[in-house]
């Protein structure tokens, strides 16, 4: 039973990492994407002129 207990008090933390694990992990592609986006721009422009 105290086992249990402490399953509970511990579980919603390592849901909160996850969590945010997985919120990093969007933000960081996201940001890759953009910079590609850029990237690709500045080639555009360069190629243009």
């Amino acid at each position: 039973m105290q086992y249990d207990d402490e399953y509970n008090k511990t579980r919603p933390k390592r849901y909160n990492y996850i969590l945010q694990y997985l919120w990093k992990i969007t933000l960081i592609i996201q940001i890759i994407k953009l910079s590609q986006l850029l990237v690709f721009q500045y080639f555009k422009q360069v190629i243009c002129i």
